[in-house]
């Protein structure tokens, strides 16, 4: 892969997704990630649009929005490109 997907959608369906089942056939019990090393845990519950958005940006190079953190939603964690 040359660049990361354009989407939200194409990144969990061709880089998230296929790595964790690939992960999981080769026996993974479990996932650590190295964000806990770079920055702050805070992970927060945004909707699916703010996570396109979000993710949009930083494919942009441009900084993210804020998220509405008020609604449910998903977990956001960053890119794995």
């Amino acid at each position: 892969m040359n660049a990361p997907p354009a989407t939200l959608g194409q990144y969990t369906s061709q880089v998230l997704t296929p790595t964790l089942a690939r992960w999981k056939l080769a026996g993974a019990l479990a996932i650590k990630l190295a964000v806990a090393y770079r920055r702050p845990l805070d992970f927060a519950m945004v909707t699916r649009e703010d996570a396109e958005r979000i993710y949009a940006s930083v494919i942009a190079g441009t900084a993210p929005p804020q998220p509405n953190r008020s609604a449910p939603g998903l977990l956001v964690p960053p890119p794995m490109c």
